[in-house]
């Protein structure tokens, strides 16, 4: 069986892809209203966002990695698989939220500001976020699964 189609790893994937594409709408929305005129920007606020923006952005994803690994190693090793995958998924889900959060604010600044920078800071975020996305050998090596347990609950 094709480890795309397990429901388990479908229903993470198909999470990361629509909060990816949740981002990516927001962005094209903030392009489509800079280009038709209707929202006029406020570059007096790029100072207060040009410090605060990246600091909330690195932040969010340093708390979210370090929240991810610490739920990780808080699983029991004698936890049933399916118990280590609940722990991965909440795990899984905060990581992306603390990833999504900080990128939303800096599309909020691209588009109160039209500052180039924090186009430059959401697409690297995009980038980054796209590196998050779940496949079965991710899952097999964040929980240590063996092989006949990722053929039962992930392949």
């Amino acid at each position: 069986m094709n480890p795309t189609n397990t429901p388990y790893l479908r229903s993470l994937q198909m999470v990361h892809f629509a909060l990816g594409m949740g981002m990516t709408s927001f962005l094209v929305i903030c392009f489509v209203l800079h280009g038709s005129g209707a929202w006029e920007s406020m570059p007096e606020l790029s100072n207060i966002f040009i410090t605060f923006v990246p600091i909330v952005l690195v932040g969010g994803i340093v708390i979210g990695n370090w929240l991810y690994n610490k739920r990780l190693e808080g699983i029991n090793q004698a936890a049933t698989v399916q118990q280590k995958l609940e722990t991965y998924r909440t795990a899984f889900i905060i990581r992306l939220a603390l990833h999504e959060g900080p990128t939303l604010l800096a599309i909020v600044a691209y588009l109160l500001t039209v500052n180039q920078w924090f186009l430059y800071m959401v697409l690297i975020s995009l980038a980054g976020f796209v590196l998050l996305r779940p496949s079965a050998d991710k899952i097999a090596t964040a929980l240590s699964l063996s092989d006949s347990e990722v053929n039962t609950h992930l392949l």
